[in-house]
């Protein structure tokens, strides 16, 4: 299953050229398109990890998410959003096409009274450079479909960095951090506000290709990256079910078994390795008890969090947490 499109990240690392100094985009090889046009996941991650360390950058996430001018039609997402007569029905072509250019997480939009939100699940959980460029792309979109200044609230799950002067610049200063999830608030008339130029034509032939991409992307995961796929978004309303989770992908729960069978697994062991990346990430943040962490991966008692825990790492939550913590500290006293 592929993890971002390589037009996707072309755009990012082309935006934050006037931050970083200098154009990576050859010196990571990223000139050379792949075959598939899909950048996977161990090559993305190699992709963040040289950006970090190549470019010195402690808020590179913001800064390759605050993408400056046009976004490409020639991406049929972007292409879909901007022919779409309302921010409204962008933001929902967003949230239901997004599998077209990225896996990595899913947007949902939610409407309550005055306020609209997105928001973004992932499995595995994401990084704190991620999320922020994932805000900050999120409301360069907003910009450049509105058109006109925005009155946001974002919250992070990640702990509140030292400086958030850069928070603070391209998202104002009612800002989160240490929350349950990533998320972008902001008024809901917002939704109504129309998009120039909109061509109902267009959007008919594009709407046409993006399903045809969205049902080809998912054709081709397997039956336990599907499961764990809906897994990691299901797990933070509480206990995923196997009957659930069976009902999205259109079979029984007998069925949804003989298959993972087949794959050498079982819904309780992938459940399992969704919950402890999860936590593992939650623990590693700091940000939250330890007690709040069972609960978000869907224990009631912290008592069989902690035995679950163990059992799988070997460790407590408070041991791992506190591991974890000092290998940071460690790394952090290197530098």
């Amino acid at each position: 299953m592929f993890s971002l499109s390589h037009d996707l990240l072309l755009l990012l690392v082309r935006g934050a050229k006037a931050r970083i100094g200098h154009d990576l985009v050859a010196e990571l090889g990223l000139d050379q398109r792949t075959d598939s046009g899909w950048v996977d996941g161990k090559q993305l991650f190699s992709i963040w990890k040289a950006l970090e360390q190549r470019s010195g950058d402690i808020n590179l996430g913001l800064h390759l998410g605050e993408v400056k001018g046009a976004f490409p039609a020639s991406n049929v997402l972007f292409a879909a959003m901007l022919a779409s007569p309302s921010v409204g029905c962008a933001l929902q072509r967003l949230c239901r096409y997004h599998a077209v250019v990225a896996d990595l997480v899913q947007p949902t939009l939610i409407t309550s009274g005055k306020s609209a939100v997105l928001t973004w699940q992932s499995q595995p959980a994401l990084h704190r450079q991620q999320a922020e460029c994932i805000a900050s792309l999120a409301v360069s979109i907003l910009r450049q479909l509105a058109e006109r200044p925005l009155d946001l609230r974002v919250t992070f799950t990640h702990p509140r960095p030292t400086s958030i002067r850069e928070h603070e610049r391209i998202f104002g200063r009612n800002l989160t951090f240490g929350a349950p999830e990533l998320a972008v608030f902001f008024p809901a008339e917002l939704l109504t506000v129309p998009v120039a130029p909109h061509s109902r034509e267009l959007l008919v032939v594009l709407d046409g290709y993006a399903e045809q991409l969205l049902s080809r992307a998912r054709s081709e995961e397997t039956t336990t990256s599907k499961v764990i796929r809906l897994l990691g978004l299901a797990i933070g309303d509480g206990q995923p079910v196997l009957a659930r989770i069976a009902s999205q992908m259109g079979m029984s729960g007998r069925v949804l078994q003989s298959k993972l069978r087949s794959d050498g697994t079982s819904f309780q062991k992938l459940l399992n390795k969704v919950r402890m990346e999860k936590a593992s990430h939650l623990l590693t943040e700091g940000a939250l008890q330890v007690s709040e962490v069972a609960f978000l991966v869907g224990y009631s008692d912290q008592c069989a969090f902690n035995h679950a825990f163990k059992r799988w790492t070997g460790h407590t939550p408070y041991s791992f947490r506190q591991s974890k913590q000092g290998a940071e500290n460690h790394s952090a006293a290197q530098i």
